[in-house]
Formats: structure tokens, C-alpha cells, sequence
């Protein structure tokens, strides 16, 4: 989970409004799985979404479960980080670009969060255990 720590860990996090916009992004990225198109695609969340995921989850699992149930439809959306290859042509790169047109033809605007998107590896340093924030 350090990989994902670092990914949320950007200025933007600590913004109440980049907050609330995610909160919104997830609710439209659960309903992603109601369209045909989504179904029963993997559908990969930006880390504006991820983290409400990982929050909407681990704030109590059994309403994370109910709370899938009566917005999918009776389903519950499954969590699996161990997608983590992002080469060209991964499960996870094809169901991420599978997911941005799924969302332009839901929504009509790109899959695209400023501040919110995969900014790359962590640093080496960060990996060491007296990394500190700057």
C-alpha cells in the first residue's frame, strides 16, 4: 500500500474541493458498472477515485457491501489491487483505456482528474522508512 500512499499523497489531497469532486467522480464511476459497456468490464478508478474507494470500503464493509447492492443493482463492486503492471498492452492498461471511453460516452468529458492520476513510481526515498512529506 506504500505505492498507493505515495500516488495520494499530492497536493490536491488536501484539498476540500478536489475532496468533494472525487466523492461525485466515485458515485459516477460506480455507476459505470450499471451501463452495458461496464458491466462486465474491469473498470480502473483515478487516485481521486481510489481513494474514496479505499475510504467507502474501509469505513465499514458491510455498508460498503449494501451501499453496491442498491447502486449496482444487487452486485458489489470487487476491489483488486493487485493489477499493477501499467506496460502497454496489461490487463490493467487495457481495462484503464477501456474505462476512459466508457466514461467519455457515459459522460461526455475525458477520464481526467488534474492531480488525481498516476504520477509514476515513488521516488527511492520514499520507500525509506524515515521518508518525511515536504
Amino acid at each position: 500500500q506504500k505505492d498507493f500512499l505515495w500516488q495520494i499523497s499530492g497536493p490536491n489531497f488536501d484539498n476540500p474541493t478536489f475532496l468533494a469532486d472525487g466523492l461525485e467522480n466515485y458515485h459516477k464511476f460506480l455507476l459505470l458498472r450499471t451501463t452495458t459497456a461496464g458491466e462486465n468490464q474491469i473498470i480502473v478508478p483515478t487516485y481521486q477515485i481510489d481513494l474514496m474507494w479505499h475510504t467507502h470500503m474501509l469505513s465499514h464493509l458491510g455498508k460498503y457491501d449494501l451501499d453496491c447492492r442498491c447502486i449496482l443493482g444487487g452486485k458489489t463492486l470487487h476491489h483488486d489491487d493487485s493489477l499493477t503492471d501499467r506496460s502497454e498492452g496489461s490487463v490493467l492498461n487495457v481495462a484503464f483505456e477501456a474505462t476512459k471511453k466508457i466514461w467519455l460516452d457515459t459522460y461526455g468529458v475525458e477520464y481526467q482528474v488534474e492531480g488525481g492520476m498516476y504520477r509514476g513510481e515513488p521516488p527511492s526515498a520514499f520507500k525509506d522508512p524515515n521518508f518525511i512529506f515536504q
